[in-house]
């Protein structure tokens, strides 16, 4: 859920029929639903060529991350602001702040161990750092968006 808000993300597990008895039939995992569930309605869906990995949102963002893209909605619109190409991220590795400051992290892809902290909110890169020698396999910003913390297998 998003904040305190009623906002719910959901991506299909597969593109398999559901179930004839089933309310929720299942949905393709290149749909992404987003679903008020205070309503219980469908805000929209957006729907992308290849399967979505990951969502992130903050109070601004949407963030939907392919193996290859990362795309950034506007929360208020669901429009498309901005869509990044990236190396493949098989891991959907990506970090959203929950901060109003709007930082995202992903791998670079450029460099093993290289990441970019880029400005959702802006649609801008504000840096790119060599964090490690290996790809980095986890990333969280703490609660404020001050500190970036990444972990590699090495």
């Amino acid at each position: 859920m998003l904040y305190c808000t009623s906002l719910v993300a959901l991506v299909g597990a597969g593109d398999q029929i559901g179930h004839a008895h089933s309310k929720w039939p299942a949905f393709s995992p290149r749909r992404l639903r987003v679903w008020n569930a205070k309503t219980g309605a469908a805000i929209c869906d957006l729907n992308f060529v290849t399967a979505v990995l990951a969502v992130r949102m903050n109070r601004q963002r949407l963030i939907a991350v392919l193996e290859r893209k990362i795309y950034i909605f506007d929360n208020s619109t669901m429009k498309i602001l901005e869509t990044l190409d990236t190396s493949p991220n098989p891991k959907a590795l990506c970090v959203l702040s929950p901060h109003n400051n709007g930082h995202l992290a992903f791998p670079s892809g450029a460099m093993p161990g290289e990441i970019v902290l880029y400005d959702a909110n802006n649609l801008g890169v504000l840096n790119a750092f060599q964090a490690h020698r290996t790809a980095p396999v986890a990333m969280a910003f703490n609660i404020q968006s001050t500190l970036l913390a990444t972990a590699s297998n090495r």
